[in-house]
């Protein structure tokens, strides 16, 4: 759930040493930041014993940021369905729309939403890779903005603008050059061992990491799908995510095929074919550079690279294995709005998991990937980084389109937690077991994750030793995850539920019913248990980082669509808020949502509800703001503020909010609220309900018991109202 970060205290090393620590010498180790959610997806039945999963390669699922728009039944649906294939944190998945009207728009809105979300999460250090689902736009238009000697720039696909957020000013500053180097690319392959796993706290110039002023820091950003005209259905697109999850570490037996087509212009990639292929057969793999569109015949597709206008997949004789990568370098393989060229989803539905193509005439060859993607590919690099460190130039127009995590070739790091307890309270001493996989190999370092906050890293056999009493008593995701020596950086992971008790507090939810579809009206109850029950302030719920429902009190009952909670494993939790600052949390509860349903209907007879509650946020930077509201009948509702904000700004894009702090806020805390109501398709209005906000600066925020809050500030939760 989205909650600002707590510090956590952390001593890692043999006995107090932290990382870094030269010839044993003890230093202090640093506290990290933890959010006080607890993964929907870590947790199963309420166990607490750890469970040995493998990671990803330079980029697992607490690299991952998955952009989700609540508005969209697609994108709720698909970024459950990935979230659960992947076990993406909860609070990994951010809920705004992910395209605005236009670059500038988003680089105003989805960026400092994007941006402020994950500093106040406590994840910006480590989130590399952001993940679209389906259901909205594949490009946003940003005319005038770069030059170039051919053509005119006139879009950005979705997936680039992600990737080059962190250079939107440059971008947005004019002047920029059509050909300008992706800082990052690669241009040759000739060892796995020069090749270095993604960063996005890296600055990257000529493919290695760099402080020189031409460096830049990028991430990668993949569209898992299109589903309008011309692109996937949600099946296929279903399929895919199974698919590419499950092909990951098996290192399937296939070929890579390099094809040279009768079109010259669109096999001008066909000069690297032969150092590509030996690349592979180097590292043990098989790839072969034939003549003609497609290898028909042959059964046993991991890559088809290929450059033709139409390769015309469907009901060819080839078949392409899960895991595979294919493009055939055409100008509109990804433009879906125009018939003209065959397009990048018919791979997709063939079998592949992802591919490339441009939204609009590139007219030039350096927004395609080099053929030696496949090298780094088996090589065990992610697809996503083997995509990026593969295409030449800024790729503005260039969609990447498909799983970006999957790595069938990785060869992950074996993690093990023994002794973890099934409850914990005051101090917790991890120990983990790393064992690499390779013959050769060693474990570079250990990472300790909570609710998906990277709070500690040490050396391998180090021992971590955590304060407790910094988390929310309840439920919460561990993750310890080693990676190898190598410097591709293969990642091993051992998950398991944290179930903490410092004060005898704890948080139950319950749902009625379990199962159904978009049309479903789910009855949720959450429960304040255990001490002090009647000094619960607040209670919350949540999913997956958004307030759904509030309530003063210690008990909270509320009608749900399924609808809001989309479908796939729809998992919700419940927060308990108390006079003392303290919280607690419920263990995830998952509802299982069909696709099914959603079909328009009549308004319903009863009045929506809208749902008051009190937040802090951060001083300096915005945040987007939950305005929950609900109806008895299922009815869609949209909310309208009515009053408010007094100092803070406030700015809605479809059904997203953003909140700006006031510039006095990063020195003083100030207090503000927004009063808003919600409105059924009948025009029925609720009554106003109101959400107090307090803007602290970071000099300000201390944690106490697991809770963040203004230093020497009055207590000043108040009561949640629930208008109605």
């Amino acid at each position: 759930m989205r909650r600002d970060a707590v510090h956590v205290p952390v001593s890692t090393g043999n006995g107090d040493a932290a990382p870094g620590a030269a010839h044993g010498t003890p230093v202090p180790a640093r506290p990290r930041r933890l959010t006080r959610a607890a993964s929907a997806l870590a947790i199963a039945a309420g166990v607490c014993a750890a469970t040995t999963a493998t990671a990803r390669a330079g980029g697992g699922p607490e690299n991952a940021v998955v952009v989700v728009d609540p508005a969209s039944a697609e994108s709720l649906y698909l970024g459950h369905l990935y979230q659960a294939a992947r076990g993406i944190p909860a609070s990994n998945v951010v809920h705004m729309p992910a395209v605005a009207p236009d670059f500038a728009a988003f680089a105003a809105f989805q960026r400092p939403a994007l941006e402020g979300e994950l500093a106040r999460r406590g994840i910006a250090d480590h989130a590399d890779i952001v993940v679209v689902p389906p259901g909205g736009p594949f490009f946003m238009p940003m005319p005038g903005l770069v030059s170039t000697p051919c053509i005119v720039v006139n879009r950005i696909s979705t997936s680039s603008a992600y990737t080059f957020m962190p250079i939107a000013d440059e971008v947005l500053a004019g002047g920029m050059f059509d050909q300008t180097p992706n800082r990052y690319y690669r241009a040759v392959f000739d060892s796995a061992d020069h090749e270095l796993a993604f960063d996005s706290q890296t600055a990257w110039f000529a493919g290695a990491p760099s402080t020189v002023p031409g460096a830049r820091r990028y991430r990668i950003g993949f569209m898992l799908g299109y589903t309008g005209e011309r692109g996937n259905t949600v099946d296929e697109i279903a399929r895919m995510i199974d698919r590419s999850a499950r092909a990951d570490h098996t290192r399937p037996d296939g070929t890579f095929y390099f094809m040279t087509t009768a079109d010259a212009v669109r096999s001008y990639r066909r000069n690297r074919f032969p150092a590509t292929v030996d690349a592979i057969r180097a590292l043990g793999g098989r790839a072969e550079a034939l003549d003609g569109t497609l290898p028909l015949g042959r059964r046993d597709a991991l890559g088809i690279l290929t450059g033709i206008v139409d390769p015309a997949v469907a009901g060819a004789d080839v078949a392409l294995l899960p895991g595979a990568f294919a493009d055939h370098l055409t100008s509109y393989a990804a433009t879906f709005d125009t018939s003209s060229q065959g397009k990048l989803s018919q791979w997709i539905a063939a079998g592949a998991s992802g591919s490339l193509g441009t939204v609009e005439e590139p007219c030039t060859g350096g927004k395609f990937p080099d053929p030696e993607l496949h090298a780094r590919y088996f090589a065990g690099m992610a697809l996503g980084e083997a995509v990026f460190r593969s295409v030449s130039w800024t790729a503005f127009q260039s969609l990447f389109y498909g799983d970006p995590l999957t790595q069938p070739f990785a060869v992950p790091p074996r993690v093990e937690l023994p002794g973890l307890p099934t409850e914990v309270g005051g101090r917790l001493r991890l120990a983990p077991r790393a064992t690499p996989a390779r013959p050769d190999g060693a474990i570079h370092d250990v990472t300790v994750f909570v609710d998906g906050v990277r709070i500690a890293r040490g050396a391998p056999g180090w021992v971590f030793d955590v304060d407790t009493r910094a988390l929310d008593d309840g439920h919460h995701d561990l993750r310890v995850v080693a990676r190898d020596a190598h410097p591709i950086r293969a990642q091993g992971r051992a998950r398991a539920a944290l179930v903490v008790n410092n004060h005898g507090r704890w948080v139950d939810v319950a749902v009625e019913p379990r199962v159904g579809d978009r049309d479903t009206r789910f009855t949720v109850t959450a429960r304040s248990m255990g001490l002090d029950t009647d000094a619960t302030m607040q209670l919350e719920l949540v999913q997956n980082g958004r307030v759904l429902a509030a309530a003063a009190g210690p008990v909270l009952t509320v009608q749900v669509a399924g609808d809001v909670l989309g479908a796939g494993r729809a998992a919700v939790q419940a927060v308990a808020r108390y006079r003392d600052r303290r919280s607690a949390v419920s263990a995830p509860l998952a509802v299982e949502v069909a696709f099914a349903g959603g079909a328009p209907r009549p308004a319903g007879p009863g009045a929506p509800a809208a749902f008051g509650y009190a937040v802090e946020l951060p001083g300096e930077t915005a945040a987007l703001l939950d305005l929950p509201a609900a109806d008895p009948d299922g009815d869609p509702v949209t909310v309208a503020v009515v009053d408010g904000p007094a100092a803070a700004t406030l700015t809605r894009q479809g059904s997203a909010w953003l909140v700006a702090p006031p510039a006095a806020a990063a020195a003083a805390p100030v207090d503000d609220r927004v009063t808003f109501v919600a409105v059924d398709p009948g025009g029925a209005r609720s009554a106003p309900a109101t959400v107090r906000l307090r803007f602290c600066p970071a000099r300000d925020r201390i944690a106490g018991g697991g809770v963040r809050f203004c230093r020497a500030a009055a207590l000043w939760l108040p009561w949640a109202g629930t208008g109605r």
